[in-house]
């Protein structure tokens, strides 16, 4: 099964320079087919970054540039994420915010679950930590996700993960791996459910509703170390955008209202692609 990394990303040269994303990617076991990363509109030299911090890939490194500065309704990381959907070429979309560090045998992992399990979202687990991978004490729950798992007896299966009942869906989240003709059935991000983060945070739920089961990472190589705030505020990244994701509710609750972006002209007139490269061996 080919498998796409996607990662949005924006303002954040420093962290790509330092390798905390792109190195775990480069080491994996089992190499993505290829990596797609969208620029929202930088204003600094993010492109740059990327461009020197993947230009050693063994695959094929695609970047997205979004043409709009206020696409859509909403300022939003559910346009990136949209244009991101819509380019893949994969059958599975893993998919990485871009302070994310993962578990070189990450890729591996999530084709065998996914060829097991053909209609599954597979949700990492997320341990929010500091730039030396030391863990944010009382900063966010979602690390004890293992714990919860193992108090509740939620059905665990082979390869480390938990299937989630219906009263505990994931609605939205940093790190996640789904087969990606799930997303073009329910239209990716719908702009009218767009709330914390400018983002459709009834992205799982509406995953979900359409059939999909949903389970959690409980082993070391379904999680990731997730950026938490002492980092960001050490490089004052992101205020305006925590203060924009703070504004107005956009729109009124549609339950499965996105748009069908792959048919879309606007969605195809978001984005262009801005530069691929590759330095896989010529067969």
């Amino acid at each position: 099964m080919r498998l796409s990394v996607i990662i949005p990303t924006r303002n954040r040269a420093p962290l790509w320079r330092s390798g905390w994303t792109i190195k775990p990617l480069l080491a994996q076991t089992d190499p993505p087919d290829e990596l797609l990363v969208a620029l929202d509109n930088p204003d600094d030299d993010t492109l740059a970054a990327v461009q020197d911090a993947t230009r050693s890939a063994p695959f094929p490194v695609r970047i997205l540039e979004l043409l709009a500065g206020r696409p859509g309704p909403n300022p939003a990381s559910a346009i990136p994420d949209n244009c991101l959907f819509h380019a893949a070429t994969g059958d599975i979309l893993l998919h990485l915010d871009d302070d994310c560090h993962c578990h070189p045998d990450l890729c591996r992992q999530i084709r065998t679950l996914l060829a097991t399990l053909p209609r599954a979202i597979i949700w990492l687990l997320c341990n929010f930590v500091d730039e030396d991978h030391r863990p944010l004490a009382n900063y966010d729950r979602r690390d004890c996700r293992a714990d919860m798992a193992a108090r509740h007896k939620w059905p665990t299966l082979p390869g480390g993960i938990a299937q989630l009942p219906s009263n505990r869906i994931l609605h939205w989240g940093p790190a996640w791996a789904v087969p990606r003709r799930e997303i073009l059935a329910i239209g990716g991000h719908c702009l009218a459910l767009a709330q914390f983060h400018n983002s459709d945070t009834r992205l799982g739920n509406r995953l979900t509703q359409n059939g999909c089961s949903s389970f959690i990472g409980l082993i070391q190589e379904l999680s990731v170390d997730h950026l938490g705030p002492t980092w960001h505020a050490k490089h004052k990244h992101d205020q305006h955008a925590i203060r924009e994701s703070n504004g107005p509710f956009y729109g009124r609750i549609i339950a499965n209202g996105g748009p069908n972006f792959w048919d879309s002209d606007w969605i195809r007139a978001a984005y262009r692609e801005l530069d691929t490269h590759t330095n896989a061996p010529t067969i």
